[in-house]
């Protein structure tokens, strides 16, 4: 099914009942949790950011218009998946993705 895959890929709408209109395409993230505090902690600042008292930094999540949906997961837009893939992989965090449409 060839056809199948290239059309789940790019998100071609073949039929539908309703009209669906500006759809774009996300990249949901799942990270496994992360024993090491230090890694844990630079992992997180870098993908969500700081917010304490006095300090405010984005992180790349924000910064490339994704949304955290908790520690663990977050959807980013499918054009920063590399970005956001090399980081974990450099960091050595096990992750998975799915691909949706929002």
């Amino acid at each position: 099914w060839h056809l199948k895959s290239s059309v789940e890929k790019e998100g071609i709408l073949l039929f539908s009942q309703t009209p669906t209109n500006n759809l774009q395409k996300y990249i949901l993230f799942y990270m496994e949790p992360i024993k090491a505090p230090k890694k844990r902690i630079k992992v997180a600042r870098t993908l969500f950011g700081r917010q304490e008292k006095e300090y405010r930094t984005k992180g790349l999540v924000e910064e490339y218009d994704g949304k955290i949906l908790n520690p663990r997961v977050f959807l980013v837009p499918s054009s920063k998946q590399k970005e956001i893939a090399a980081i974990l992989s450099q960091e050595k965090v096990n992750f998975a993705f799915d691909e949706v449409w929002k």
